[in-house]
C-alpha cells in the first residue's frame, strides 16, 4: 500500500464528522433556553419543541443540506420555514418539529 492510499484509507477510518448540526437559543428575562441537534445523515419527522422568538441555526452538508421545520403540533405536515446549506431562523412562531433531508 503506498503512502496516500494509506492515508486515505485512515481519514476514512477515523471520520466522524457531522453532517448536519440545528442550535436554537431564546434569551428571555426568565432565563436562556437552547438546545443542539446533530447527526450524519437524513433524518425524518422529529418531535421538539422550541419556543416562539428563538433563534435557530442550521448548518448542512452534502447528504443532509436541508432543515424543514414545522409548526404545527404533532404533525410534519405543514412546513413553516425551509433552509438549506447554512442559515438562519428567527421563530415567530412556536416550532414543534423538524426533517433533514439530502
Amino acid at each position: 500500500m503506498n503512502l496516500t492510499a494509506l492515508t486515505v484509507a485512515l481519514l476514512l477510518g477515523i471520520s466522524t464528522t457531522t453532517a448536519w448540526e440545528l442550535r436554537a437559543q431564546k434569551l428571555s428575562w426568565s432565563g436562556t433556553w437552547s438546545g443542539t441537534w446533530s447527526g450524519t445523515n437524513p433524518q425524518g419527522c422529529t418531535a421538539f419543541n422550541i419556543p416562539k422568538g428563538a433563534k435557530i441555526r442550521w448548518s448542512g452538508s452534502t447528504g443532509a443540506r436541508t432543515l424543514q421545520v414545522y409548526n404545527a403540533k404533532g404533525s410534519c405536515s405543514r412546513v413553516y420555514r425551509t433552509v438549506q446549506g447554512v442559515g438562519d431562523i428567527n421563530a415567530s412562531d412556536n416550532i414543534y418539529g423538524f426533517t433533514v433531508k439530502a
